[in-house]
């Protein structure tokens, strides 16, 4: 008869064997192994079990197990997962920055799984923390990056393993390693020191005023294209206005009429002008 047990020790189901469905022991044979199916009801959990053996109403032994055995939910051992890669986003860091630490996982199984990254991180071989993140849904196929940023707030060599732990099982643990020193600081700032040191050299000034000579020297020469260039201009032709006859008129020269000198019998011709007159209206123009 078999009876199971939760991990508090309650009894919570049994089942008895008949003779028929346990093969015979051979003569001389002290132990034999053999699988039954035990037709026992269990909810997700932990449990043991006990098998006490009869001849007719006389117990004549018992086994109990040494180790829990685990009841998963339905599907669950279709889960499965991979970790892929462990990584930190440098191997040098400063006193006192994060460390950005990422995890790729894959759902290789055919069901959702709910995972978390579980990161043990250790400094100069000794543990200083171990972080389980947030609980992530993976669809089947797949893939997801956790992401954990790591304290380092002191110099040393730090080691990080991790692993992902996905239903009741978990994948197998990857690791890296980075290290945190104050020389991290003096490496990040050592090309702006060196630029700094240039500028600040003879050289330096050197080439920064023979830059500022040419940059004033290009000015000038763009001033004085754009004086020199020519100007286009546009004429437009006069607007000319219709006029009345008699305005027209007005505007030719006055006709030359001839008049003959009966004394000398020429022609000399002569503006249909008025000679100029005084106040009396007599000609003022003399007669020699």
């Amino acid at each position: 008869m078999f009876a199971f047990f939760d991990v508090s020790g309650e009894r919570v189901g049994d089942y008895t064997l008949t003779k028929e469905e346990i093969e015979p022991v051979q003569a001389g044979q002290t132990s034999q192994s053999f699988n039954v199916s035990v037709p026992v009801e269990l909810v997700r959990g932990s449990y043991t079990v006990s098998a006490t053996f009869y001849d007719g109403e006389t117990e004549v032994g018992s086994l109990e197990s040494t180790q829990p055995f685990e009841v998963y939910a339905p599907g669950t051992l279709a889960q499965s997962g991979t970790l892929k890669g462990l990584s930190v986003n440098k191997d040098l860091f400063s006193p006192g920055e994060k460390a950005k630490l990422t995890a790729t996982f894959q759902n290789d199984g055919e069901i959702l799984l709910t995972a978390l990254l579980v990161t043990e991180l250790s400094r100069d071989g000794q543990i200083l923390d171990l972080l389980r993140g947030q609980e992530i849904e993976v669809n089947p196929g797949e893939e997801f990056v956790f992401t954990e940023w790591l304290d380092t707030s002191e110099e040393g060599d730090y080691q990080v393993n991790a692993y992902v732990e996905y239903g009741k099982k978990q994948t197998e643990a990857q690791q890296t390693s980075f290290t945190v020193s104050s020389k991290a600081a003096s490496t990040d700032s050592s090309f702006g020191d060196a630029a700094l040191g240039f500028f600040n050299s003879i050289v330096g000034l050197s080439v920064l005023a023979i830059g500022f000579i040419l940059m004033a020297m290009l000015i000038i020469l763009v001033k004085r294209r754009k004086k020199h260039m020519p100007v286009a201009t546009i004429s437009t032709p006069p607007v000319q206005t219709q006029s009345s006859p008699s305005a027209l008129a007005s505007s030719i020269a006055p006709p030359v009429q001839v008049v003959s000198s009966p004394a000398s019998g020429s022609v000399s011709p002569t503006n249909n002008t008025r000679p100029p007159q005084d106040n009396a209206g007599n000609s003022t123009t003399g007669v020699s």
